[in-house]
Parts: structure tokens; sequence; C-alpha cells
């Protein structure tokens, strides 16, 4: 017998609900032991919250590709497992990361089957001090459809393959994807395992797949069906010879007809990461829950979830979902639907049912939330959603670690959210009742958290995937620790470069490491190629002379012996390829609707060269873009970047850049889902495109570009979807992109609101990577741009301010920012302008106090050639913006023009310069 008791937030307050579990029935307990059980209730710790500041995130190994899940070991060594097979062994300083061994997985990254298969758990056991035991849950390679628990033996730095005893099989679809789940994990002996419903949720419109016409499409015959490993939290306890027992208090005492021993939670979708907290008995996982964005006739939207189980339980799905939210019966063929189904009482009346058919009753989630803001759980945000459970935190009190978490979150629950990209505590009181959820570590940048883990230093272990789906190079493990007084060092590297061909000589560089208390001294040590200190400069030089990839590791120390570490990566035996962009010049003015003529040089070590003409022109890349953000926000950051400039729809381009979309989109290439110009080329002859891809966009959906769903969005008003979807459509212009090195691109039509901005033309190359001495090393890119001016230059983009300049808001027409000047010989200059032959310009000005002034121009500096100037006459147009046409002379050549503001001195003067344009030669 088991008591399940669960905390609902509702309108009015909290809701209490208690039961136990007996077998796999639940009967409630008596009012009087609900009350007993909800009294006195307090929170576990009343501490104040610690500042964010006193945590300190170092990463521990960049080393990754496609990471699922990290196991600590007793030596502190941290084992890191990879979708495609690789099972890597990190230092626990982060010194090295090794290869331990490839298990042979069925894996792959498209087409129409299991995209979720692979290598997908691992745990080292209790006793693999001794033993050297690990348990790893994978996709068997070959053509049978199924998924072993397998136990292997780690021989010093070498997985064993040989030793593999397999404890279990569960079968596994291939022909749809869906959810596998791979969590795992030891608790008192007993191992846990998650497991995925492995059902396609992709043919359901977003409500639960119940479509028993073919394998994967009905999930009543995987997470209902207690016949069926799948969609499942499994207990074992495993034995010494490769097989294992049945612990007491699973959900289906072992002989109970039509069921499998092995489960102690039922009715899970996606329970992909779970604890098992061994101090409270209690188990904690975060359920990633289906898509569809608003409730209807057949069900409810689609909710994420954080569940609580104080024993073993069914958990709804497919029949319900968030807090027992339920889903109503559905004819695929017919598209009838059916009545609901009774949470107390529920059945799986499925013909691909193998198991009971009486259910036992259903258990709401502890936490839900959905797309939209969650009216319940508003500390949770919005957007895509993917929820995962960490660890609760027990402080102990006799390790004398300075660095483990402190007493404030003795017994709190820490939960993230891999799209979100946030990690959240709830709080919980001594009874494991949630008191409260709070942000932890807001401020700090996360890559899809992806696994996270308390080490025996009560540091807490985060595993990073990185920014795509598939094949991510910013992948990272990290740890994070607290310091109550001297804290430890941060340790900030760059490089000039990251990749080359061999010898490599690089100039490294400690710029930003710091120490954060005041008063304290940090010195360096640098590690450039294994575990050897090379280097105590704060930025030396080093020349690798072997081909590889290396993990170049910087270790800053203050007085007291605290250390903070980063790696750098560095690819050594491939050249990275010269991209040079031979026309046009930057610094020049652009024409709305001008043809520019382009000419791109590349040249490569591996390669070639496109003058040899060993390297086409199509494989280069040419992107024209105007971005009215203006010049300081045009600045180079590289192809990718770059090829999201905004086209004139700079709102819609910030909305998806700072949205879920990225996660699954990129600009050029398929990820999980279509690229940005991929979308666009599609709709570019669709007029009616725009309306009908806003609606898609908020309320999800699938089936156009494959399988793959896309997640609702009812977080953005019909407004910011509409200038999301013209962003994108507006990537549909192949007049400002080109696969060529050279050819002509074609400026937009002056837009309608702002033509202030910059045009930039970005090449960029990716070469065919190289094989070293038998070591395959990365391809390598390389870009460049340059940027032409718009003819109408704002003053507050300007490059440099001197004296008392000021900005202020202004009233002029398009309204933004205007500059200030008042002082005689205040100046402020514009790098890299070619006049190209103006012979005018346009100052639009205001004169405050009517007394008049002048702005020089000059040529290279604040007292070089005089090319014009633009007089304010005292008392014209006195507070009114007013335009001043200005004769110049062009000095030819490219130049850091300077406006030196003076006047006689004699009264106060203050005039504000809002823009400047500089028109071409014969225009009025």
């Amino acid at each position: 017998m088991q008591p399940i008791i669960s905390l609902q937030r509702v309108a009015a307050g909290i809701l209490w609900s208690t039961a136990v579990v007996i077998g796999p029935g639940i009967c409630p307990l008596p009012a009087a032991e609900v009350a007993d059980t909800a009294e006195g209730t307090t929170p576990a710790a009343t501490t104040t919250k610690p500042a964010e500041s006193r945590f300190e995130k170092t990463v521990l190994s960049r080393d990754f590709t496609d990471c699922m899940q990290f196991t600590l070991l007793p030596d502190g060594r941290i084992v890191v497992i990879e979708k495609f097979g690789a099972v890597k062994l990190v230092r626990a300083d982060g010194t090295a990361t090794t290869l331990a061994g490839t298990v042979p997985v069925y894996a792959v990254q498209d087409g129409h089957n299991n995209v979720e298969d692979g290598l997908l758990g691992v745990a080292a056991d209790p006793g693999f001090a001794t033993n050297h035991w690990l348990y790893i849950l994978h996709s068997v390679a070959g053509d049978v459809a199924v998924q072993h628990l397998s136990r292997y033996t780690l021989d010093g730095t070498t997985l064993d393959l040989a030793s593999e005893k397999v404890l279990f099989a569960i079968p596994n679809c291939r022909t749809i994807t869906g959810h596998c789940g791979g969590g795992m994990s030891f608790a008192n002996g007993n191992l846990y395992i998650s497991t995925g419903d492995n059902t396609t949720p992709f043919e359901s419109d977003g409500f639960a797949p119940l479509d028993s016409r073919e394998e994967g499409k009905d999930a009543r015959a995987t997470a209902a069906n207690s016949m069926d490993l799948r969609g499942k939290i499994l207990r074992i306890h495993p034995r010494p010879d490769g097989t294992y027992d049945i612990p007491p208090g699973n959900l289906f005492p072992a002989g109970t007809p039509q069921t499998r021993p092995e489960i102690y939670i039922m009715g899970c979708r996606n329970p992909f990461r779970h604890y098992a907290d061994p101090v409270t008995g209690l188990l904690y996982w975060g359920e990633v829950g289906p898509d569809a964005g608003s409730d209807s006739e057949r069900g409810s939207r689609g909710y994420d979830e954080f569940n609580q189980a104080r024993g073993p339980g069914f958990f709804g799905w497919p029949l319900f979902v968030g807090d027992n939210a339920t889903y109503a019966a559905f004819d695929p063929a017919t598209r009838a639907i059916g009545p609901r189904p009774d949470p107390l009482h529920p059945r799986n009346d499925s013909p691909r049912n193998s198991g009971i058919h009486e259910l036992p009753p259903a258990q709401p989630a502890l936490v839900w939330y959905a797309y939209a803001a969650s009216p319940q759980f508003p500390e949770l945000g919005s957007g895509g959603r993917c929820a995962m459970s960490g660890p609760v935190y027990h402080l102990d009190p006799a390790p004398q670690s300075t660095e483990r978490f402190p007493a404030y979150y003795d017994n709190t629950w820490f939960i993230y959210d891999w799209m979100r990209n946030w990690i959240k505590t709830i709080r919980l009181d001594d009874h494991g009742h949630m008191t409260s959820i709070e942000d932890f570590m807001p401020s700090a940048k996360l890559l899809k958290p992806m696994d996270m883990k308390f080490g025996a230093d009560g540091a807490l272990y985060v595993l990073e995937y990185g920014s795509n789906w598939f094949h991510n190079a910013d992948a990272q493990l990290s740890r994070i620790t607290f310091a109550a007084g001297n804290r430890a060092p941060i340790a900030a590297a760059s490089a000039d470069r990251t990749a080359g061909k061999e010898p490599l000589t690089v100039a490294f560089s400690s710029a930003g490491s710091h120490d954060k208390d005041e008063g304290d001294v940090i010195t360096f040590a640098w590690s450039f190629t294994g575990d050897e200190v090379q280097s105590h400069a704060p930025n030396p030089s080093f020349t690798f002379t072997d081909p590889g990839v290396y993990q170049a590791k910087l270790t800053v120390t203050d007085r007291s012996g605290k250390t903070g570490t980063t790696v750098i990566r560095i690819q050594v035996g491939n050249a990275v390829p010269s991209v040079v962009i031979a026309a046009p010049k930057g610094g020049r003015f652009f024409d709305w609707g001008e043809q520019i003529p382009f000419t791109v040089a590349v040249t490569d070590a591996e390669d070639g060269s496109t003058a040899a003409g060993t390297i086409p022109g199509s494989r280069i890349t040419v992107v024209g873009s105007y971005d009215g953000g203006g010049a300081t926000s045009a600045a180079p950051v590289g192809a990718e970047s770059q090829m999201m400039a905004a086209n004139g729809h700079e709102t819609g381009r910030d909305l998806v850049t700072h949205s879920d979309c990225i996660a699954c989109h990129t600009m050029q290439t398929q990820s999980v889902g279509p690229a940005f110009t991929a979308i666009a080329q599609k709709y570019k002859s669709d007029g009616a495109a725009i309306d009908r891809l806003v609606q898609k966009v908020h309320d999800g959906g699938s089936g156009v570009w494959g399988i793959m769903a896309m997640a609702a969005h009812p977080q953005f008003t019909t407004v910011q979807l509409k200038d999301m979807v013209g962003w994108v459509l507006s990537l549909s212009d192949e007049s400002g992109r080109q696969h060529a090195g050279s050819g002509v691109l074609t400026v937009m039509a002056k837009p309608a609101q702002d033509d202030r901005g910059v045009y930039v033309v970005t090449a960029s190359y990716t070469d065919t990577g190289a094989t070293r001495s038998g070591k395959a090393i990365p391809a390598q890119t390389a870009s460049t741009s340059v940027a032409l001016r718009s003819r109408c230059v704002r003053a507050i983009d300007c490059t440099s301010r001197h004296g008392e300049v000021r900005s202020e808001a202004c009233v002029d027409i398009g309204a933004g920012l205007a500059l200030h000047f008042d002082t005689s010989g205040d100046y402020i200059s514009f790098k890299d302008i070619t006049l190209d032959g103006c012979e005018r310009a346009i100052f639009r000005v205001r004169d405050r106090t009517g007394a008049g002034g002048s702005f020089e121009v000059h040529a290279d500096s604040p007292t070089g050639a005089l090319i014009g100037t633009a007089t304010v006459a005292p008392a014209a147009g006195m507070q009114k913006w007013m335009d001043l046409d200005v004769p110049l002379s062009d000095p030819g050549g490219t130049h850091e023009l300077f406006l030196v503001f003076t006047h006689d001195r004699q009264a106060s003067r203050v005039i504000y310069l809002n823009w400047i344009r500089f028109l071409a030669r014969g225009s009025h």
C-alpha cells in the first residue's frame, strides 16, 4: 500500500488530493487521514535565496556531437553517450575526452524511419568501483526492430563490446518517428528506465494518437498496454549474472495475468528524463506532451508535464493529459468523435491492446503547461516546450566541499526545458509537496539542456545538446558550483584562429578572465595538447604540428587556490578557405533598385581556387540583403547570421530569431524542419499564402514538409505572426541570393517606412574537409562581408563621438534618436565612406535656440581637408526641423568623414542633427 499525494494550483488557491495504491487500483484515504497528511506542511528551507553571482558554470568539454545522456563514475570521470553510438570518457577536470568505444546501433537522421532511435541511455552500476559495469539502452543495429537494455564492462578507458549481456528487449517500430525515451538511473539498487510510447504524433492533428489500423499509430497499444514495455518507467533490480529481479512494489505483482512486472509507471508519452530520489523514494519525471495548440471536440490542447509519483500508477496517456484533461474516442476512418473516458475508470479497448482492459485510475500531473502562457503556472513562460526532470538536491552535511549547493536548495527539485532553455526549481516541503517555482541562473545561456545530475561533490553537472537537431558543433558538458565565500575566478579564452593546416600557430588570449572578489589576483595556466601545462602567460602563442582536433584548456587560479577553466576547440589539418569580395567595394552608397555586379575569389589549400577553376562558382553563396537597423547593426557576423538579414522586415526577423523557431529551422539547410529559404521558395508565387501560414504557425501542424510536426505558437498575436511570416517569405527574392563567383545582385525597391539602413553583401564557401594521418578533419566555412550605405545616414549611427555630443529622443518624422550639439569643436565621425562623385548632401537639423552654428565636413581627421560646410543661419527656422542643402567636394577614394560643430561662442547654442542624405550626381 502506497500513498499518492498531489498538489494542484487552482484559481482559488491549492487543491489537495490523496489516495493509496493497492496493487493496480487506487482507493481514497479517509477524510481524517487527508487532513492529517496536509496539516503542518512547511517549506524545507527558509534561508535567503543566494545571489546568482555566487554560482559558477565551468565548461568541462565540448568534444561531443548529438550527445544524449551522461553518468558520473566514482573516480570522477564522466561517461557521455552520443546518438550514433559513441561512448566517450571525460576526465573529471575536463583535460581530456576519449572515445571508449562505439556501440553498433540503428540510428538515422532523416527519412520516414524513426529518427529518435540510436544510443539512448546510460547508467553506471552502483558497484562500478569494483565491477566496472555500464548499463546502456540502445536501438539494435540490423533489420530486427528492437531495443536492448544491455550491460557492458568498461575496462579502464575501453568499452568491452564483447562483454555485452542483454537484460531484456523492447519492441521498436521503425516505420514511424515515435518517442524512444532513454533516461536511466539507479536508486537504492534498482534501475529505472524511461521508455517512450514509440507512436507517431504526426497523423493525429496534435491530439492523442488512437488509430489502431497500423502499427505505430495507436498509443493505447504501447503506453496504455500492460503487456508492453513502451510508454513506461520500468523498475528492475539487476543481478550479477546479467539477469534481474522484480523489486517489490511495482504496479503489477509478478504473475498478474496480462501484465509485465517490470512496469512501475505506465501511461507515459515520452518521459525522457526522470529522477528516482533515493532519500524519499519518490519518482519525478518530465513528460513531453502532444502538440495541439487549442482545445477541440477531440480533446485537450497539448501540455507538457512535470510529474511526481509516490508509488506505482497509471498517468493517463493517451486517454488523458495534464490535470486529467480528456481525449475523446476517435475513428480515424470516418473521423467520428465518440465519448470521453472517465479518469477514475479508464478502459483500453484498442484491438492492439494485449494487456488488461480495466486500467488503474489516471493520476494527474503535478505541473502542466501548454504553448501559451499557463494561468496555473505563469513562471514557466510560453513558446515551444520540452519538459525534462533534473535531480532533487539533498544537502549532505558530511562532505566539506566548498563548492556544493547551499542549504537553501535542500529538498529542491531541479527541472529544465530543452526548448525554452531554462532551469527552474520546484521547492518541496518536508512531505514532498510543491510550495513554489523559482528561476535558477536565469542569465545563464543554455543550448538545449539534455541531462542534469548532482555529483558527490554537491555540484550540478549539465549536458547541453547544442543548437541544431543533428550534427551540432556546440554541445558541451558543464559543471555548476556554488561559492559561499571566496569565489573561483572566471576563465575566458579566445584565439585568433581555431582551424587551419599544420603547422598552425595560434595566438591565444585570456581577455575577459577575472575574479569576482575585489582585490584578488589570478594566474594563468594553458594546456594545448594534453595534461601538461605548456604556458603561464596570459596571452601565449602555440604552434600545433600534428593534425587532429585539440581541446586547448585555460585554467585560471586565484590566491586561495580556487580555479576556473574553459576550453577552445582547435582543428588542425584542414586549411580555412580564403574568401575575398573583389567587387563591390565597401563604404560606397547604393541606390534603390540598383543592379550591383559582384566578383568573389576563393582559395583553399586542399580544394584549389576559383582562379584555377578547381573551385566552381556554384559552390560559393553570395547574399545581398538590406538591413534597416543601420550601420551599427549590420557589422559582418558570419554567413549564417548575415543570411538572416532583414530585407526590410526587421520586426519579423527579430521575432523569429528570438523565438523557438530557430530550434527547428536554419536559413539554408534542412534541420528537423525545412530551411527558411525553402519555405520562401515554395510559397513565393502564392499571393494568399501569408494568411494560411499565419494560421498554421498559430495552430501548429504537419504533413506539408514531412511527418515532423511544427509546434503551435498561440503566444504570438496575429500582427506578430504576420511580421514573422512576412520576413520568411521575403527570403524568396533570388535577386539578392546567388550561387556563383560572379554575377549581379539587385537591390530591393525603396521601403515605405525606412531607408536609413545598409545593404550587406556576404560571400561564403565551405570546403570539403580533409583526412590527415588517418584522421578526419572537419570541413571549414569561411565568409566575408562588405556593407554599402544607404544615401540616408543617421547621425546616431556615427562611428565615434567627441566632446559633449548627446543622443536625445527625436520628434522629427520617423522619430528615433537625434544627436545634440552645443559645444564648439565637438564632432562625430563616419568610417569607410566613399562619396563616389556625390556633389551635394542634405543635412536634417533643428536649431533650438535660434543662435545658429555650422557643421564642417573634414576628410580623415577633425582638421583634415574641408569638403563641405552646413551652416544654420541665426533665427532660421527656430525650433523647426529643416533641410540644409550643402555642396560637397569629393576627395576620391574611401575616407572617414568628420562632422565638426562650430560657432562663435557669443550666445548659447543647441542644434540637433537627425540625418544626412548624400545625393547622387545629378539628383535633385
